[in-house]
């Protein structure tokens, strides 16, 4: 399953994550069950990567989910792909 940000999500920073004291813009999210990828832009250090890739976890299956539902889910455990 492969879950994109509407363009009124992504104006109102829906598909922005803050770890670390970096930045990430996703523009899709794929996966099922409880593992998943977001795939987008990412900010660290002042250096921008874009096609950044996290692979992560979230602690229980959503039903029906969304991209917004699974950014906002519990996250157990993540992994950044360069």
């Amino acid at each position: 399953m492969k879950l994109y940000f509407s363009d009124e999500q992504k104006e109102n920073y829906i598909n922005h994550i803050e770890f670390e004291d970096s930045n990430f813009y996703i523009d899709y999210i794929e996966g099922e069950g409880v593992n998943f990828i977001a795939v987008g832009k990412a900010i660290i250090d002042d250096e921008v990567y874009n096609d950044f890739v996290i692979e992560f976890e979230i602690s229980e299956q959503i039903e029906n989910a969304t991209a917004e539902g699974i950014i906002t889910a519990e996250w157990e455990d993540y992994n950044y792909k360069f």
